[in-house]
């Protein structure tokens, strides 16, 4: 019971460790190896955690308990678990569910603690007899405490059983030119349903292969055909890009600048996209939708998306001739005579 502290357990080492701990009672053991068997004495009832933890800082726990031989009557109860189920999408957790033998609520706590990695899950006692705390897979040890602190601890390990969700990939963002096909990939066969964001399903070819045709988010759902693993859903954002259609204008000519040429586009706007002129040897020498070329040569204007797309686009090639040096020229001016209001002037210059 929980005046006296005459319970008892022992620790079986399965391998070696750096520490193992009893958090509840504050001991430490160091250095220990497997096969040691440590003694746990003159305890109360109740669950105790052990945490051993290797050289190399892994970490295991477990738990035990130490029955309480004459519990409380207000303080029985039993125990009943639910495993891990199939939801709509994924898995629904496991439950285990507390009863109190006499249908009556009480005051208190309770404290679910899984094996393995000492996970707790611990609340005060709801104001009902019987009550449900969803849980992951997984072995638990229950444990009831009265308002004093007297552990009620059920000495039995209760088995939440896993349920699997089935195993497939696809990419999950995509950057394609026109039109993007995938095949769904895993380690069995599945059944597949690929959904736009609207719901429309998209249904594959004969060999299994999805194309998409338009930008967006699509959902990527897996099934079990023989119904034991549990559906699953990936969602795709998928950017699709067109090829980029523009033309290189015919020379224009500005005789403060010299001959340019500019980029017509069709379809796009000039933010949207990066202009990359060059030359004959393939160096960049423009960045602009406009170019003045600083030399005669052949050259060419390839546009490209600012941001995602992987459409070629085949670049444009054109020559260019660059002005002449300024010629020279001379003005001959007919003076006014008295009376006349214009008069001419002629422009003299060499254009051969």
């Amino acid at each position: 019971d929980c005046a006296t502290a005459d319970g008892g357990f022992e620790i079986t080492m399965d391998a070696d460790a750096a520490e193992v701990r009893i958090p509840e009672l504050s001991l430490t053991f160091t250095s220990v190896t497997l096969g040691d068997v440590i003694p746990v004495t003159n305890v109360l009832p109740g669950v105790y955690t052990i945490e051993a933890e290797s050289s190399a800082g892994c970490l295991y726990s477990a738990s035990v308990a130490v029955e309480n031989a004459t519990p409380p009557a207000a303080y029985a109860f039993t125990v009943t678990t639910t495993d891990e189920t199939c939801a709509a999408v994924g898995v629904n957790p496991g439950s285990i569910t507390i009863s109190l033998d006499s249908g009556l609520p009480a005051v208190g706590t309770y404290t679910i603690v899984r094996q393995g990695d000492g996970q707790e899950f611990t609340g005060p006692l709801p104001a009902a007899a019987s009550f449900t705390v969803d849980v992951p897979y997984g072995d638990y040890l229950v444990e009831i405490e009265d308002p004093s602190g007297c552990g009620i601890p059920d000495p039995t390990t209760y088995t939440i059983a896993q349920k699997f969700e089935v195993v497939f990939s696809v990419p999950t963002s995509v950057e394609a030119c026109e039109v993007f096909a995938f095949t769904p990939n895993g380690p069995n066969p599945l059944t597949y349903t690929v959904t736009n964001s609207s719901g429309t399903v998209i249904n594959p070819d004969a060999s299994g292969e999805y194309t998409l045709t338009t930008s967006g988010i699509y959902t990527v759902r897996g099934e079990d055909p023989a119904g034991v693993d549990c559906p699953r859903e990936i969602q795709m954002n998928v950017n699709l890009s067109l090829p980029i259609d523009f033309q290189v204008s015919e020379p224009i000519i500005d005789c403060q600048n010299g001959v340019q040429f500019g980029a017509i586009l069709t379809g796009v706007l000039p933010e949207d996209v990066l202009f990359l002129w060059k030359d004959e040897l393939g160096v960049i020498v423009g960045r602009r939708q406009t170019f003045v070329p600083s030399r005669d040569g052949t050259y060419t204007l390839e546009v490209q998306p600012a941001t995602g797309g992987l459409c070629a686009t085949p670049p444009q090639s054109f020559t260019a001739e660059i002005l002449d040096e300024a010629v020279a020229v001379t003005l001959d001016v007919t003076p006014f005579c008295f009376g006349q209001s214009s008069t001419t002037i002629d422009i003299v210059a060499d254009l051969s």
